[in-house]
């Protein structure tokens, strides 16, 4: 018997209480139980995430994994995540992608800091290289490149087979919610109109609902309905 999915939801983090510094980097979980399998080979993608982080009188140097993509031999794949220096919003958010070494790119994070719902989406075409930022549908061209991006392009290719895991290591509260994928490139207007609601367009490659089995065996790591509102929408 099949059940249409209905249940809108955010992953959460936990962080123990009394948590502190054994050194300037914070202690990380790993989460397990968050992820799913079965990815095609892609050459281009267009990852976009909802996520909210709260404030925290943690100190320290903080690193949370929003996503992360491995294949079977754990030698390629992606990540994205924010590292926070304190609470003064030092850091940047971070992606890179391809093999080791990966071909990376950062950018500001000081966007998070007012405890509110804000979309990422990265735009990545694989065989040109261009690789855009956007944040709550407008793109972030402050950008700045790794060494190895070389012109400022990540020319690769990402196997398939491996596993895309949420949320896969955190050292805070963290929220996400409505993580999709597609395998092409999305363009300017359709991520400005998705970023009005936090709800309707899905992913071709993965969409959020597939996350649902996993999360729904762990009542700590994630609420539902969805609180996710966006900034700049309705909802």
């Amino acid at each position: 018997l099949l059940i249409a999915f209905a249940v809108t939801f955010d992953a959460k983090t936990i962080v123990p209480g009394g948590v502190t510094a054994t050194s300037r980097y914070l202690k990380r979980w790993q989460v397990s139980g968050v992820k799913v399998q079965d990815m095609p080979a892609l050459n281009h993608m267009t990852l976009c995430l909802w996520t909210k982080f709260p404030q925290t009188n943690l100190r320290g140097i903080k690193i949370t994994g929003l996503a992360r993509y491995y294949d079977t031999n754990r030698k390629s794949g992606f990540f994205l995540r924010n590292v926070e220096y304190s609470k003064n919003g030092g850091g940047f958010i971070h992606f890179g992608l391809g093999h080791v070494p990966k071909k990376t790119l950062r950018f500001s994070r000081a966007f998070l800091d007012d405890n509110e719902w804000h979309r990422l989406c990265i735009a990545w075409n694989g065989v040109s290289g261009v690789t855009k930022v956007y944040v709550d549908g407008v793109q972030d061209k402050s950008a700045k490149f790794g060494k190895y991006a070389v012109g400022g392009l990540l020319k690769d290719s990402l196997p398939g087979g491996g596993t895309l895991e949420v949320l896969p290591v955190h050292s805070q509260v963290v929220y996400v919610s409505e993580l999709n994928l597609w395998d092409k490139v999305l363009s300017a207007v359709e991520i400005s109109e998705s970023s009005k609601l936090c709800f309707g367009k899905q992913g071709n490659v993965k969409k959020w609902s597939d996350f649902w089995p996993a999360f729904s065996k762990y009542k700590s790591r994630y609420e539902a309905p969805s609180q996710c509102k966006s900034p700049i929408g309705s909802s």
